[in-house]
């Protein structure tokens, strides 16, 4: 068996060499230190926990960000898109109501529910365009208009 002495000497003249005394490196730190640099249980508790809780700080500024952007777009969710579809299905119900004028018209027997159908008509005709130029107030800048045009433009062909 190597002796302590031996193992020493020739770690010396050959320190990039593991020696292994009975089983376990003997002078293994090849960077110039006799011992590594140990730390006691509680030293590496405390940076474990230190770790730990650098995590979760991460991870809560991470949600909060995230959150942020969430509250972001439910913000422009209700202060534009549903004014929007508000507005498409209050037009669409108005549109119905035309209709329904548009067949008392037809089918009135007196000209007084003639005339009455025909105020009807005209009533409807001018919210349906009103609900056109308040969605129109929505858009933003940047989008196209030309859906609405195109609507607008079927409906007073109509």
């Amino acid at each position: 068996m190597v002796s302590k002495e031996v193992c020493i000497r020739l770690n010396v003249y050959f320190p990039v060499v593991p020696l292994v005394f009975r089983g376990r490196a003997f002078n293994a730190n090849f960077r110039g230190y006799k011992k590594p640099m140990m730390l006691s249980l509680k030293s590496k508790m405390h940076v474990l926990y230190g770790l730990i809780l650098i995590s979760f700080v991460a991870l809560g500024i991470l949600s909060i960000d995230r959150l942020a952007f969430v509250s972001n777009q439910s913000i422009i969710m209700s202060t534009v898109w549903t004014p929007r579809a508000r507005i498409a299905e209050e037009t669409a119900g108005t549109a119905a109501d035309y209709r329904m004028s548009e067949a008392l018209r037809i089918l009135s027997i007196s000209s007084e529910m003639a005339q009455h159908a025909d105020s009807d008509l005209k009533t409807n005709s001018d919210l349906f365009l009103s609900k056109i130029a308040a969605y129109r107030a929505l858009v933003q800048k940047g989008e196209s208009s030309a859906l609405l045009d195109k609507v607008q433009q079927l409906w007073q062909q109509y």
